[in-house]
């Protein structure tokens, strides 16, 4: 596992104490750029070429570009297209299920359904690897628009009039944005509290 071997692991190792414990961001910011763009002889950046080992008990840690943990499939670019791959076959998969054995339910049967089955999964750990990429937010829409589709009451309307005007429900996308705002707005409440807590 080397997720910030090279760019955090070199550089913090490489830092002067001064410059570790020192409280001006400014000057942490300056010693980076101005390390990260030293040249070698072969006018490679040095951060680069590191080759950083990670050992236990004396035994090499191996080397991997993803890991997954508590159902997040974390990759070394902290892009999270592989989770969201795996989520979204699954949410197929289960709108499969839905589609063979309850096409003629109900509207309201069939939406709860879908909540619980199919977009569970589309929303599995949104906080931590909400999409920023188009063509990921797009894969992830065409499951709930597939979703619609099913019902026949929505094949003669397209999908947001199907979504928000006769389904009552929002896209994923603004479910996403929604909840990064719920969560943030916890959190500034939160600090805020704790703050005053502790000025009396």
């Amino acid at each position: 596992m080397y997720f910030f071997s090279n760019r955090v692991v070199h550089h913090w190792n490489n830092l002067t104490q001064e410059i570790v414990d020192s409280r001006s961001i400014t000057i942490f910011k300056n010693h980076l750029a101005r390390y990260g763009h030293l040249k070698n002889d072969s006018s490679q950046p040095i951060i680069n070429q590191v080759s950083s080992k990670y050992v236990s008990d004396r035994i090499e840690l191996e080397r991997t570009s993803s890991m997954k943990d508590l159902g997040v499939i974390i990759d070394c670019n902290l892009k999270f297209q592989d989770h969201i791959k795996e989520k979204i076959n699954k949410a197929y998969s289960m709108l499969g299920i839905l589609k063979r054995n309850f096409k003629e339910t109900d509207v309201d049967s069939f939406i709860s359904l879908y909540k619980v089955f199919v977009r569970s999964h589309l929303e599995y750990a949104e906080s931590v690897r909400n999409p920023h990429y188009m063509y990921l937010i797009d894969d992830l829409e065409k499951v709930q628009k597939q979703a619609t589709e099913i019902l026949r009451q929505c094949r003669h309307l397209n999908y947001w009039q199907c979504l928000v005007e006769f389904l009552n429900l929002s896209t994923l996308a603004f479910r996403r944005n929604r909840s990064d705002i719920q969560n943030f707005n916890g959190q500034i409440r939160s600090s805020f509290t704790q703050y005053f807590t502790s000025q009396h």
